[in-house]
Formats: C-alpha cells, sequence, structure tokens
C-alpha cells in the first residue's frame, strides 16, 4: 500500500481522489489540469500532519511512481543528485560505501524522502553540526503548477549568480512547486565518540551542552532528552576532541547511546503522539522556555541548544485539556515572537484546529508570501490553505 493509500484523511479531512501517476510526463498533466481541486504531493507521508487542511476539495498526488530515478553520487566532488522521492535512508545506502554520508536525519529516515525533508525544512540531532536542509542544497528541479519544469542552482559547489530559487522552495511546503530532484553536497564520515551524561538537572545540561560549544568540542550531536524527572544529554564529537569534551561533559560511551539518539531523532512522530510541538528559541531562553512548556506535563521532551530548537510531544493518555493548553502556546508565542522565535504546532487532533492555528500569527513578511503565491500558483494548484496564513 502507497503513502498516499493509506491516507485516509489530511488534517481531519478526506481527499477526492489519489493521482499515481507512472512518468514525469503524466505528473506534468495532471498538475497543469483544470479541475477546480487543489493538489497535496505525497512521497513519504512522514509529515502531512504538518498545516491546515486545504481550503478546498483536494486530491492526494503521489509521486513515487512517475519520479523515482537513480541516486547519481560524485564522490570526487562529494555531491550526490537524486530524485524527490528517495528516502535518506535509500541515499545514504548508496554512498556509504565512498565514505560519505548526507547528513540529514529526519524522523523516520527509512521512510521520509529527500522531497517532504526539503519542503518542511525538516531537521534532526545533526543540525547541531551540518545546518538546516537548505544549506546542503546546491540545485533544484521543480515542476511549477503550470506544468513547467524549472531549476536553480546546479550540480556542483561553484555556481553561477541569480536568484537563490532554492531557498524560497525549501520550507515552503510544497505551495510553490513540486520537487522533482535535488542536488546536494555530501560529507565524508569523520571518526567518532559517542558520549552520554545521564542524571542532569534541566539547567546542568544545557550549561553542559553550552560548555562544549565554547570549548570549540565541534559536536555533531548536543541533544538534550528528558528522562523521567532527570536529563540526559548527548554528545558525538570528533574523536581527536573526545578528552576535551570528557573534561566539559564527564559522561560514558552508554551502551543504549544508538537507542537514545533515535529516541531524540524520531520523538513526537511516532503512532501514538496526538500532539507534537516544535519551538525555535534563542538558545539564552531555551531553559525558561523549556519550564512553560513542562507545566503541561509532555510524555518526551528534546532540547537541541546549539541549534536553538525544543520539541515536546503528548500520546493520547497524557494529551492535556485545550482549556489549559492554549494559554500556555500564546504566552509561549508572544514571547518568542519577540525574541525572533517561533511555536508550531507539528500535529494535533482535529477537534483542536478550530481553535488554535498550527503556524501561529503570520509572520512580518507574509504579504510578500502572498505576492509569491499569487506569481506562482495563482490558480491555488499545490497544497492551497495548508501554510502559513492559509497560502
Amino acid at each position: 500500500m502507497s503513502s498516499a493509500e493509506a491516507l485516509r484523511e489530511l488534517a481531519g479531512r478526506e481527499p477526492e481522489c489519489i493521482f499515481a501517476p507512472r512518468s514525469l510526463e503524466e505528473l506534468q498533466t495532471i498538475v497543469a489540469a483544470d479541475d477546480g481541486m487543489t493538489l497535496v504531493p505525497v512521497g513519504g507521508g512522514t509529515r502531512l500532519e504538518l498545516g491546515h487542511a486545504p481550503n478546498r476539495a483536494f486530491a492526494l498526488l503521489e509521486l513515487a511512481g512517475a519520479l523515482n530515478g537513480s541516486v547519481e553520487h560524485e564522490p570526487e566532488d562529494m555531491t550526490v543528485v537524486v530524485p524527490a522521492t528517495a528516502t535518506i535512508e535509500t541515499i545514504n545506502t548508496a554512498i556509504r560505501a565512498s565514505g560519505q554520508r548526507l547528513p540529514l536525519d529526519p524522523p523516520h529516515p527509512s521512510r521520509a524522502s529527500i522531497g517532504g525533508t526539503l519542503a518542511t525544512g525538516t531537521n534532526g540531532p545533526l543540525r547541531t553540526r551540518y545546518g538546516l536542509p537548505r544549506d546542503l542544497l546546491l540545485g533544484m528541479t521543480i515542476l511549477r503548477s503550470d506544468g513547467e519544469l524549472v531549476k536553480s542552482g546546479g550540480r556542483v559547489v561553484k555556481n553561477v549568480t541569480g536568484y537563490d530559487m532554492m531557498r524560497l522552495w525549501t520550507g515552503s511546503l510544497g505551495t510553490l512547486g513540486v520537487l522533482v530532484s535535488a542536488s546536494l553536497r555530501v560529507q565524508p564520515f569523520g571518526e567518532t565518540v559517542d558520549i552520554a551524561v545521564r542524571g542532569l538537572k534541566r539547567a546542568e545540561a544545557l550549561k553542559m551542552a553550552n560548555a562544549a560549544y565554547l570549548a570549540d568540542c565541534r559536536p555533531d550531536v548536543a541533544d538534550i532528552i528528558r528522562e523521567s524527572d532527570r536529563w540526559t544529554l548527548l554528545l558525538r564529537v570528533p574523536s581527536s576532541l573526545a578528552d576535551l569534551a570528557r573534561t566539559v561533559a564527564p559522561g560514558t560511551a552508554a551502551e543504549e547511546w544508538a537507542g537514545l539518539y533515535r529516541t531524540a531523532r524520531d520523538t513526537g512522530f511516532g503512532p501514538g503522539d496526538e500532539l507534537t510541538i516544535r519551538l525555535a528559541s534563542p538558545r539564552t531562553q531555551l531553559d525558561a522556555m523549556s519550564a512553560q512548556v513542562e507545566s503541561l506535563a509532555p510524555s518526551g521532551v528534546i532540547l537541541r541548544p546549539l541549534g536553538g530548537g525544543m520539541l515536546a510531544t503528548w500520546t493520547a493518555g497524557d494529551l492535556p485539556p485545550l482549556r489549559k493548553a492554549l494559554p500556555v502556546f500564546d504566552a509561549l508565542r508572544q514571547s518568542l515572537a519577540a525574541a525572533g522565535g517561533s511555536l508550531v504546532l507539528e500535529r494535533m487532533p482535529n477537534s483542536w484546529r478550530t481553535d488554535i492555528d498550527p503556524w501561529g500569527d503570520p509572520p512580518g513578511s507574509f504579504v510578500i508570501m502572498q505576492r509569491l503565491k499569487a506569481a506562482y500558483d495563482a490558480r491555488g494548484r499545490l497544497n492551497s490553505g495548508r501554510f502559513c496564513g492559509g497560502i
């Protein structure tokens, strides 16, 4: 069963139908058609609960049959060109023998497609070292809402000048085009050491992660996981800096580190998670923001302090009443907005959707976002209504 076939509804609404084109040409024809519906592209289907329901009749657009090319790897250039439906795991399996990897680790990488990862700007623990998905991009091919293919960037690090359309498309939730393929930079595997420091208070764990940063330990991973009423700091550092890291984070190479890492990566996106929120916050405010979230007794919490991020999730048995959660989220959004941060509800019960906006108030740049949507998809053919401000 495909990802689209397995999807019964999207944010509480059922699709009119499912399109499953078997070629790029057939995909172009479907996208260009004028049938009055908006299309919701589906790759791995791991992030479809993000955002609003479509604001009109919609169809799911299964991409796997139309965008199923091979992984083209250039080890000497340290680049890879991939179809949008390739999963993160598939890409890394294809290039591993060369000693290189694509340092992206979204939740469930065996299912998460590169197209969905780029469209949503999803990141994981490796963001600490390697940044956001857009930071690895060299080029993209996009299918516009009129059925035409357009390209930005290229296949190598050095490129021509011009408008950086890739940054515009990345993180736009597929509202400006359907990603067809992407060219990305990859990184060599380096020798690393994994360290776990358990039994900490939250403030202690945050202070320790910051100390590792200030000591120039260059961590690949610096995540903090809540375990019962204590916190665990996960560090992955270059082997050459392991001794230095242990002076500021005196932990051990815990045998269960890999399992803790998977917890940090996948928390909030399991079958039992009913509510998942993601905060972007200045590092200096993360402790205070976390304390506010903790007042709602989440089932799981992940702090990513060097990236200024936090994720919290609630399973059905721990879900707080909306009347209790809403004022906490409103207060957090006001505080975060003043500091340039944000709070996004990445999944929530459908019954909450009439009372709370998953994105919050539109940003100051919203007028520009509206103009871009009007310029690139005036008829609302792609994901209409799902993004920030109902774009």
